[in-house]
């Protein structure tokens, strides 16, 4: 993976350089970082750090969705000091967040500068990043930190940013568009406010754990035979510390074998709409334990029915049935589950695959770690011991609906709203960050018109409901050695088109809707295409005619294969 991510940093540097015939590939000197390295294979990754000088530092951002995008994104510095300038030159607002070693220390020399961007479709764009001897309280503002249940000196970093200690009263987050409120008790989720109606709903955090029963068939890999229902943790005086800034707000609880983390963005995107949650599970020290986070809402369907998606593809409808066991009401849950009613509906977005559950009106469920002593006699031969630290990543998004249901809503299957489809694409490709390397040589880089303005013919890439899976230029036959590894003067292009349910307002995009138009002469805009032709999703079968580039049409919920060819 640090591999594949190497190589996309090394294209897009090459990319970005104003003279080509200049790029050489250094591997102990390269002149951009990627975004994050690992120790080993299975750690938690760090974030590289930039070295901020006198000299304005660069960083990429490289959007891989063929949609614009508007959204908050973080680099990491080595200084409190900062401005951040767009490709324009023009400086923009930001916000420096000090940066967590541990749950209650904090490092020195390493900070958080978080800012809104704007980038095209598949396009490329550099920002600078300058050193100021002072801060600036109009565009770079520190944020403002409270602790609550914690002795932590802060005293060296008191000069920059605000920090306080707080009695035991709730507290909440709040952007333009919602206010999600969180109990002094356990720093958990307690409600969401949305501020152009002025009513809270209730949707609460929970994290519940369950055994194996004691019989001589336990959990295992392969099986889930818990030992009842699952019981809530109990939380007594967590450590909490709540970061408060004009970009991204965000509360850390830190409570047995789990650091939650719920984040709430400031941006004219979709992104500011939902609650980014980020766990880091760690139940190495536990023996035939299973922790699931729980989701609650005052959202109860009409016979307890959920739905989950299968494979990222669509959605499917799934009913929870009382005469069953606990575990055959457990779902795969790869990308997304909802509940509904007539007025709204609660979305949980993961960026992994995991299992989830809606066992009790109201409450959704979906597991974050099992470890399990023996094995089940399923074909593994052995427990589930190799436990890590596991982190999560979720989207939490209510929405409410616009219009009420014209027909009745029990038995239907029900797909992601648009913008639900969007916030995951988003949590699934979030955008590469390249920092500049300080120890390569000094190179003059500029932004320069590269992929994303052949796409960019209608200033918004692919329309809103079409997603581009693939692209990707297609393999020679092996038959002759000498074009084993050369490409064919082909690609094979892959569009996914959504179906959405329209009930549910569309906020937050920056896109059209085309209902399943395509226009490739937009799309290439500096490419003109010879050919275009329908193929099999496995490449191997394709249409015998030519089709018209700015006639493609791709039916809902459909995935379309076509293979291009340029002049």
């Amino acid at each position: 993976m640090m591999e594949m991510k190497r190589l996309t940093t090394e294209s897009i540097t090459f990319l970005m350089m104003k003279e080509k015939s200049k790029y050489s590939y250094s591997k102990e000197k390269p002149m951009f970082n990627v975004d994050e390295k690992r120790e080993k294979h299975f750690s938690i990754p760090e974030r590289s750090v930039l070295k901020i000088s006198d000299t304005p530092q660069s960083v990429i951002f490289y959007n891989s969705l063929a949609h614009k995008r508007d959204t908050v994104v973080s680099v990491y510095v080595d200084s409190p000091f900062v401005i951040v300038r767009d490709p324009r030159g023009k400086i923009i607002p930001s916000q420096i967040d000090l940066f967590w070693t541990d749950r209650d220390s904090v490092s020195t020399d390493v900070y958080k500068v978080s800012f809104v961007m704007a980038i095209q479709a598949l396009g490329i764009c550099q920002y600078t990043i300058e050193k100021t001897h002072k801060l600036s309280t109009k565009k770079a503002v520190p944020s403002e930190i409270t602790f609550y249940n914690s002795n932590m000196n802060m005293e060296h970093s008191s000069s920059v940013f605000t920090i306080k200690k707080s009695p035991s009263k709730p507290f909440s987050l709040e952007n333009y568009y919602m206010k999600a409120g969180f109990s002094q008790a356990t720093g958990l989720l307690q409600n969401i406010t949305f501020k152009a109606e002025g009513i809270t709903h209730p949707v609460s955090i929970k994290f519940v754990t369950y055994g194996t029963r004691k019989s001589s068939e336990k959990s295992g890999a392969y099986l889930f035979l818990p030992d009842g229902e699952g019981r809530e943790v109990t939380i007594v005086d967590p450590f909490i510390h709540v970061i408060q800034g004009t970009v991204v707000s965000e509360v850390s609880v830190f409570v047995e074998n789990v650091e939650h983390v719920v984040r709430l963005y400031n941006s004219p995107g979709a992104d500011s709409l939902s609650l980014d949650i980020y766990n880091i599970v760690d139940i190495r020290d536990k023996l035939n334990f299973e922790m699931a986070m729980r989701v609650c809402s005052d959202i109860k369907s009409e016979d307890n029915s959920f739905h989950t998606d299968l494979n990222g593809f669509q959605m499917h409808r799934r009913k929870t049935y009382s005469k069953l066991p606990l575990q055959a009401n457990y779902y795969p849950m790869p990308t997304a589950m909802f509940v509904e009613n007539s007025q709204k509906r609660l979305n949980i977005l993961s960026g992994q695959s995991l299992g989830a559950a809606y066992l009790k009106p109201g409450e959704m469920e979906v597991m974050l770690d099992r470890r399990l002593n023996q094995d089940d006699s399923r074909g593994l031969g052995q427990g589930v011991l190799d436990n890590k630290q596991t982190p999560n990543k979720f989207r939490l998004l209510l929405e409410i609906r616009k219009i009420s249901p014209l027909l009745e809503m029990k038995n239907q299957v029900k797909p992601l709203s648009l913008l639900a489809h969007l916030t995951s694409l988003h949590l699934i490709h979030p955008l590469y960050v390249s920092p500049r390397n300080p120890d390569s040589s000094n190179i003059d880089l500029q932004l320069l018109p590269s992929f994303s303005s052949t796409l960019d013919g209608s200033s918004s890439g692919l329309t809103c409901d079409v997603h581009l899976l693939n692209l990707r230029t297609l393999q020679n036959k092996d038959d002759d050695p000498s074009l084993k590894f050369v490409p064919q003067n082909s690609a094979a292009l892959i569009l996914h088109r959504f179906s959405f349910d329209c009930d549910f307002p569309n906020l937050g995009l920056s896109c059209t809707i085309g209902n399943g138009k395509v226009d490739l002469n937009s799309l290439f805009k500096d490419i003109k295409l010879k050919d275009i032709r329908s193929t099999s999703l496995s490449l191997l079968y394709e249409s015998n005619s030519s089709l018209s580039q700015s006639h493609l049409f791709i039916k809902p919920n459909d995935i379309s294969a076509f293979k291009i060819t340029p002049y």
